[in-house]
């Protein structure tokens, strides 16, 4: 090391100080992202997930954690319920919507949110369902579509 001088104002040490100081750096990095390392894991899905999007007039959205706790809304918070029904060994069963109540919901067990489509899955009465909420814009024809498809499993 040496002594740093002749600098009005300036005064101080130079060399090997450049390791220590990286090394502080370093280690204020990782404290920063262990503290928001679990926040970014707390939020496990988006605050609202969308359903059908053909254009901000109309679009329909699910902002519950489950898509049977609640109506599916405009992306305004208005409602715009959607009802999702499946009957099994003749028995019906909502996998969408909150009405009717009385009808028994399916476990939602998965929801998984792309860039082009919404993935759910659900079981109960013995199946397996997997709800696939498509909204693809073909640039050509400038049609959004949406269309939902369930396979059920035993």
């Amino acid at each position: 090391m040496r002594r740093v001088s002749g600098a009005k104002g300036v005064s101080g040490f130079i060399g090997g100080r450049g390791k220590a100081s990286l090394g502080f750096i370093s280690l204020l990095a990782a404290c920063f992202l262990l503290l928001i390392a679990p926040h970014a894991q707390a939020q496990e899905r988006p605050p609202a997930i969308p359903l059908v999007t053909h254009d901000p007039y109309f679009s329909v959205w699910s902002m519950d954690d489950k898509l049977t706790d609640g109506p599916t809304r405009h992306w305004t918070g208005a409602p715009q319920p959607l009802t999702g029904l499946i009957r099994v060994d003749g028995k019906s069963y909502r996998y969408m919507g909150d009405s009717p109540e009385e009808t028994p919901a399916l476990t939602q067990t998965s929801v998984a949110v792309a860039a082009t489509h919404t993935i759910y899955q659900f079981t109960g009465a013995g199946i397996a369902l997997t709800v696939t909420f498509f909204s693809l814009v073909i640039m050509i024809a400038s049609i959004p579509r949406s269309s939902v498809r369930s396979l059920p499993t035993r």
